[in-house]
């Protein structure tokens, strides 16, 4: 538990400080134009603590799921992406623009503090508050509730052996988010030439398909602890009855959610973006996908389940695949 907290810590430093050497690069070679890439580094320079802030709080989670306990982790990601929304507007246009449907909460709030209009940069923001609460928040609970894991500075010294078991098993994980990062660059690159309306309409489109993914991912977080205590004590029944539990209920859900993306994409791109340029990309790219998220919830939830048994590799292969 405590080499794998101080390991977390660790990467989100080395790959921290690669982000900030590279954002310039990146922004400008991803975007339409100067201005989109002027916005895309303001947001970047706050997005990117907060998404190294993500580092701890994945670990400690893990260690709890591990264990059994599920809830508190729950809890605090909800809690998280409360949090976020409620800062979002606030920190995005100020206290002082007039929001019909929130003008009382601006009134109270703007009568405490006032705060200027921050744009993109306001939405990076609070989402790195948001992280940062609920780092703080599940380190309190260790400290204060939970007894089975404690931090324990001695027991957070390097231990080569140990950090090698868990790369083994946390490499090939980690190795299926690069792909995905790299196949997102790769996409990002190939619509730049189409212009920044392509580039949002992809991204409000990527952005509500990782929301409509998050009870896949609930699910998937839930089946891993399972499927391996169950594994750990040799009862292959158990294991067996939940692995197809979780790949059926999978299936469902997905399915709900695929006859949503295809048949309404236009609306959910609306609620984000005006822009008919933006709404017609975004749509599009829904219709599209939605085609591959009954396939895309098995693979997620299996990737899993091979997490729970301690076998990585083939969620990779599967990744390589794909890609």
């Amino acid at each position: 538990f405590n080499q794998s907290f101080i390991m977390s810590i660790l990467v989100a430093v080395a790959l921290g400080l690669c982000g900030f050497v590279l954002m310039n690069r990146y922004c400008n070679s991803l975007s339409a134009d100067a201005e989109t890439a002027r916005l895309a580094k303001s947001y970047m320079l706050w997005f990117l603590p907060a998404l190294l802030l993500q580092f701890p709080l994945v670990a400690l989670g893990s260690a709890l799921r591990a264990t059994g306990i599920v809830q508190p982790t729950v809890i605090l990601q909800v809690l998280s992406v409360a949090l976020n929304i409620v800062l979002a507007p606030f920190l995005i246009f100020g206290t002082g623009h007039t929001w019909p449907a929130f003008d009382v909460i601006r009134g109270i709030v703007a009568t405490f503090v006032s705060l200027p209009s921050l744009g993109v940069t306001g939405a990076a923001l609070a989402s790195f508050i948001a992280i940062l609460i609920a780092d703080v928040l599940l380190i309190l609970y260790f400290e204060k509730k939970y007894q089975y894991l404690r931090f324990r500075l001695a027991s957070m010294r390097p231990q080569l052996r140990t950090w090698s078991k868990m790369l083994r098993i946390g490499v090939p994980a980690g190795a299926e988010f690069v792909l995905l990062f790299v196949y997102i660059l790769i996409v990002y690159a190939l619509i730049r030439g189409f212009g920044p309306a392509a580039q949002a309409g992809f991204g409000v489109g990527a952005r509500i398909m990782q929301a409509l993914f998050l009870p896949v991912v609930a699910l998937s977080f839930a089946a891993s602890p399972v499927v391996g205590q169950n594994f750990g004590g040799r009862k292959a029944d158990r294991v067996r009855h939940a692995v197809y539990s979780a790949i059926q209920i999978a299936i469902a859900m997905m399915l709900v959610l695929t006859l949503l993306a295809y048949f309404f994409p236009a609306p959910m791109i609306r609620a984000f973006s005006n822009d008919p340029n933006v709404i017609s990309f975004g749509g599009e790219y829904l219709h599209i996908v939605a085609l591959n998220f009954i396939a895309a919830g098995i693979v997620f939830t299996s990737s899993s389940i091979f997490q729970g048994l301690g076998n990585t590799l083939p969620p990779l292969f599967s990744s390589m695949t794909r890609l």
